[in-house]
């Protein structure tokens, strides 16, 4: 039995970004024009909307790296897992098997039973 999941096609995808794209233009050229009704200078114009968008991009880049820190903690601390790197090992679940003196003599003991497998 073939399991499928369902998938947008390309040309969904390159809507999106052409609706994106045609957005963000709209929005641009809105803002060019109210920054010149304004009286501000093409040259002026143009140097403030690139001073929004490198603003924009190093916010992003900020919040993407923030975030990659987080999850990289996340993966080494590892709370609910075995042998993280700030988790502490009195309070692990003991290996199946161990080397030990018991009550049979020194072997390997599985922990569970107390019996002595070698």
């Amino acid at each position: 039995m073939t399991t499928t999941t369902k998938r947008l096609p390309a040309a969904k995808f390159v809507r999106i970004a052409r609706w994106f794209g045609e957005t963000w233009a709209h929005g641009e050229r809105k803002a060019t024009g109210a920054l010149a009704a304004r009286g501000l200078t093409p040259k002026a114009t143009k140097v403030l909307i690139w001073a929004v968008k490198l603003a924009l991009i190093g916010g992003l880049l900020f919040v993407a790296f923030w975030l990659a820190v987080a999850v990289a903690f996340l993966f080494i601390a590892r709370p609910g897992g075995k042998k993280g790197v700030f988790v502490s090992t009195e309070d692990a679940e003991p290996e199946e098997f161990e080397l030990r003196d018991g009550n049979a003599g020194v072997g390997v003991y599985d922990n569970h039973l107390d019996i002595r497998i070698s």
